[in-house]
């Protein structure tokens, strides 16, 4: 039960990373005037 439980902490501290450094550097304003927009609930379902 606690090898599941770090594993979820892990994936979603990863996810929460990934979406403040991508607002920083400006990557998702540019993903999304491209019509690429990234959709984190898949990301963390994955």
């Amino acid at each position: 039960m606690k090898r599941v439980v770090l594993f979820l902490a892990t994936n979603l501290a990863i996810i929460v990373v990934l979406g403040i450094t991508l607002r920083l550097l400006g990557v998702e304003r540019i993903l999304d005037e491209q019509g690429v927009g990234l959709d984190y609930r898949s990301l963390l379902i994955f």
